[in-house]
Protein backbone atom coordinates (compact mmCIF):
# COMPACT_ATOMS: atom_id res chain seq x y z
CA UNK A 1 0.00 0.00 0.00
CA UNK A 2 2.91 2.53 0.86
CA UNK A 3 4.45 1.98 -2.46
CA UNK A 4 1.29 2.20 -4.58
CA UNK A 5 0.75 5.64 -2.24
CA UNK A 6 4.21 6.81 -3.60
CA UNK A 7 2.91 5.66 -7.25
CA UNK A 8 4.99 3.41 -7.79
CA UNK A 9 4.52 1.50 -11.50
CA UNK A 10 1.95 -1.46 -10.68
CA UNK A 11 2.65 -3.01 -13.88
CA UNK A 12 6.23 -3.02 -13.44
CA UNK A 13 8.17 -6.07 -14.08
CA UNK A 14 10.83 -8.45 -12.28
CA UNK A 15 13.64 -9.81 -13.86
CA UNK A 16 11.44 -13.32 -14.94
CA UNK A 17 9.02 -10.88 -16.66
CA UNK A 18 6.53 -11.41 -13.62
CA UNK A 19 4.86 -8.07 -12.24
CA UNK A 20 3.28 -8.08 -8.55
CA UNK A 21 0.05 -8.96 -9.66
CA UNK A 22 1.62 -12.28 -10.92
CA UNK A 23 3.50 -12.68 -7.92
CA UNK A 24 0.50 -11.97 -5.71
CA UNK A 25 -1.84 -14.39 -8.26
CA UNK A 26 0.45 -17.22 -7.73
CA UNK A 27 1.28 -17.04 -4.20
CA UNK A 28 -2.94 -16.77 -3.10
CA UNK A 29 -2.32 -13.13 -1.79
CA UNK A 30 -6.24 -12.41 -2.53
CA UNK A 31 -6.17 -9.33 -0.68
CA UNK A 32 -3.19 -7.77 -2.31
CA UNK A 33 -4.51 -8.67 -5.63
CA UNK A 34 -7.64 -7.24 -5.42
CA UNK A 35 -5.57 -4.20 -4.29
CA UNK A 36 -3.45 -4.14 -7.23
CA UNK A 37 -6.74 -4.90 -9.32
CA UNK A 38 -7.91 -1.83 -8.12
CA UNK A 39 -5.17 0.49 -8.97
CA UNK A 40 -5.09 -0.91 -12.28
CA UNK A 41 -2.95 -4.08 -12.58
CA UNK A 42 -2.81 -5.28 -16.14
CA UNK A 43 -4.50 -8.46 -16.25
CA UNK A 44 -3.75 -9.29 -19.62
CA UNK A 45 0.49 -8.67 -18.98
CA UNK A 46 2.52 -11.68 -19.27
CA UNK A 47 6.19 -13.33 -18.36
CA UNK A 48 8.92 -13.97 -20.04
CA UNK A 49 7.73 -16.65 -21.34
CA UNK A 50 4.05 -15.89 -21.53
CA UNK A 51 2.17 -17.04 -18.74
CA UNK A 52 -0.69 -14.82 -17.57
CA UNK A 53 -1.83 -14.41 -13.56
CA UNK A 54 -4.53 -16.55 -14.40
CA UNK A 55 -2.19 -19.35 -15.15
CA UNK A 56 0.04 -18.87 -12.37
CA UNK A 57 -3.46 -18.78 -10.07
CA UNK A 58 -4.75 -21.88 -11.79
CA UNK A 59 -1.63 -23.89 -11.57
CA UNK A 60 -1.47 -23.22 -7.98
CA UNK A 61 -4.85 -23.72 -7.17
CA UNK A 62 -5.69 -20.20 -5.83
CA UNK A 63 -9.68 -20.40 -7.22
CA UNK A 64 -10.40 -17.12 -5.25
CA UNK A 65 -7.59 -15.09 -7.35
CA UNK A 66 -8.71 -16.65 -10.30
CA UNK A 67 -12.28 -15.66 -10.12
CA UNK A 68 -11.19 -12.02 -9.65
CA UNK A 69 -8.88 -12.02 -12.40
CA UNK A 70 -11.67 -13.09 -14.92
CA UNK A 71 -13.94 -10.74 -13.29
CA UNK A 72 -11.47 -8.21 -15.08
CA UNK A 73 -11.53 -9.77 -18.45
CA UNK A 74 -8.35 -11.70 -18.53
CA UNK A 75 -7.95 -14.26 -21.72
CA UNK A 76 -9.12 -17.43 -20.29
CA UNK A 77 -7.78 -19.20 -23.58
CA UNK A 78 -4.62 -17.19 -23.80
CA UNK A 79 -1.58 -19.74 -24.21
CA UNK A 80 2.02 -19.42 -22.95
CA UNK A 81 4.82 -20.03 -25.40
CA UNK A 82 4.25 -23.71 -25.24
CA UNK A 83 0.72 -23.06 -25.64
CA UNK A 84 -0.34 -24.28 -22.08
CA UNK A 85 -3.80 -22.35 -20.76
CA UNK A 86 -5.14 -21.72 -17.72
CA UNK A 87 -7.23 -24.65 -18.04
CA UNK A 88 -4.40 -27.14 -18.61
CA UNK A 89 -2.32 -26.32 -15.52
CA UNK A 90 -5.19 -26.45 -13.10
CA UNK A 91 -5.93 -29.88 -14.97
CA UNK A 92 -2.43 -31.35 -14.83
CA UNK A 93 -2.32 -29.89 -11.05
CA UNK A 94 -5.88 -31.46 -10.24
CA UNK A 95 -7.54 -28.03 -8.92
CA UNK A 96 -10.91 -29.03 -9.71
CA UNK A 97 -12.35 -26.10 -8.18
CA UNK A 98 -10.62 -23.64 -11.19
CA UNK A 99 -11.06 -26.18 -13.55
CA UNK A 100 -15.14 -25.97 -13.36
CA UNK A 101 -14.86 -22.29 -12.62
CA UNK A 102 -12.72 -22.13 -16.29
CA UNK A 103 -14.88 -24.37 -17.99
CA UNK A 104 -18.11 -22.58 -16.95
CA UNK A 105 -16.53 -18.86 -18.51
CA UNK A 106 -15.94 -20.27 -21.83
CA UNK A 107 -12.36 -22.41 -21.39
CA UNK A 108 -11.62 -24.15 -24.62
CA UNK A 109 -11.56 -27.79 -23.74
CA UNK A 110 -10.08 -29.21 -26.54
CA UNK A 111 -6.82 -26.39 -26.41
CA UNK A 112 -3.63 -28.72 -26.38
CA UNK A 113 -0.42 -27.48 -25.52
CA UNK A 114 2.74 -27.89 -27.70
CA UNK A 115 3.20 -31.52 -26.91
CA UNK A 116 -0.56 -32.01 -27.97
CA UNK A 117 -1.63 -32.44 -24.84
CA UNK A 118 -5.21 -31.35 -23.40
CA UNK A 119 -6.49 -30.69 -20.31
CA UNK A 120 -8.02 -33.77 -20.06
CA UNK A 121 -5.33 -35.34 -21.47
CA UNK A 122 -3.14 -34.23 -18.66
CA UNK A 123 -5.59 -34.82 -15.70
CA UNK A 124 -6.01 -38.75 -17.24
CA UNK A 125 -1.92 -39.26 -17.17
CA UNK A 126 -1.66 -37.70 -13.03
CA UNK A 127 -4.30 -39.62 -12.42
CA UNK A 128 -7.50 -37.14 -11.45
CA UNK A 129 -10.31 -39.01 -11.64
CA UNK A 130 -12.67 -36.29 -10.09
CA UNK A 131 -11.37 -33.85 -13.22
CA UNK A 132 -12.10 -36.33 -15.63
CA UNK A 133 -15.20 -37.38 -14.24
CA UNK A 134 -16.23 -33.74 -15.03
CA UNK A 135 -15.11 -33.44 -18.92
CA UNK A 136 -17.71 -36.60 -19.17
CA UNK A 137 -20.62 -35.33 -20.90
CA UNK A 138 -18.40 -31.86 -22.28
CA UNK A 139 -17.68 -32.52 -26.05
CA UNK A 140 -13.94 -33.17 -26.70
CA UNK A 141 -12.11 -34.07 -29.32
CA UNK A 142 -9.21 -36.77 -29.26
CA UNK A 143 -6.06 -34.18 -31.03
CA UNK A 144 -5.28 -35.37 -34.27
CA UNK A 145 -2.18 -35.29 -36.24
CA UNK A 146 -1.99 -32.01 -38.17
CA UNK A 147 -3.04 -32.60 -41.85
CA UNK A 148 0.12 -31.20 -44.05
CA UNK A 149 0.21 -30.85 -47.97
CA UNK A 150 2.59 -32.83 -49.73
CA UNK A 151 5.03 -30.09 -50.34
CA UNK A 152 5.04 -29.54 -46.91
CA UNK A 153 5.89 -32.99 -46.23
CA UNK A 154 8.23 -33.31 -48.96
CA UNK A 155 10.01 -30.25 -47.26
CA UNK A 156 9.53 -32.21 -43.76
CA UNK A 157 11.28 -35.64 -45.26
CA UNK A 158 14.03 -33.59 -46.70
CA UNK A 159 14.94 -31.66 -43.78
CA UNK A 160 15.64 -34.25 -41.87
CA UNK A 161 15.19 -32.27 -38.87
CA UNK A 162 12.46 -34.63 -37.10
CA UNK A 163 13.30 -38.22 -36.01
CA UNK A 164 10.85 -40.84 -37.41
CA UNK A 165 8.93 -41.22 -34.29
CA UNK A 166 8.37 -37.36 -34.01
CA UNK A 167 7.74 -37.31 -37.72
CA UNK A 168 4.63 -39.80 -37.55
CA UNK A 169 3.53 -37.98 -34.82
CA UNK A 170 3.36 -34.78 -36.58
CA UNK A 171 1.63 -36.55 -39.89
CA UNK A 172 0.27 -39.15 -38.57
CA UNK A 173 0.82 -43.34 -38.73
CA UNK A 174 0.95 -44.44 -42.61
CA UNK A 175 -1.43 -46.86 -44.39
CA UNK A 176 -0.53 -50.25 -45.29
CA UNK A 177 0.99 -48.97 -48.43
CA UNK A 178 3.21 -46.74 -46.75
CA UNK A 179 1.30 -43.16 -47.28
CA UNK A 180 0.00 -41.20 -45.19
CA UNK A 181 -3.94 -40.30 -44.81
CA UNK A 182 -4.93 -37.92 -47.23
CA UNK A 183 -1.92 -37.85 -49.37
CA UNK A 184 -1.30 -39.98 -52.08
CA UNK A 185 1.57 -37.84 -53.63
CA UNK A 186 3.96 -38.56 -51.05
CA UNK A 187 5.15 -42.29 -49.09
CA UNK A 188 8.54 -42.58 -46.88
CA UNK A 189 10.74 -45.35 -46.50
CA UNK A 190 12.73 -45.23 -43.33
CA UNK A 191 16.96 -46.24 -43.65
CA UNK A 192 18.81 -47.43 -40.99
CA UNK A 193 22.18 -45.63 -40.59
CA UNK A 194 24.90 -44.55 -37.35
CA UNK A 195 22.22 -42.12 -35.77
CA UNK A 196 19.38 -43.82 -36.60
CA UNK A 197 16.81 -43.61 -39.16
CA UNK A 198 16.66 -41.35 -41.58
CA UNK A 199 13.69 -39.97 -44.55
CA UNK A 200 13.59 -39.22 -47.78
CA UNK A 201 10.97 -39.12 -50.89
CA UNK A 202 9.86 -42.67 -52.56
CA UNK A 203 8.28 -41.66 -55.94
Amino acid sequence: KKLLATRADVNAKDEKGLTALMHAASGGHVEILQLLLEKGADVKLTDASGWTALMLAAYQGNAANGSALIAKGVDVNAKTSKKTTALICAAGKGHKEIVEMLIAKGADVNATDADGKSALGYATEKGHTAIVELFKGIKTETPRAKRYTPLEINQLIRSKSLPQKDLVQLLGEPDYRGKYKGQELWQYQSLTEADGKIWHQNF
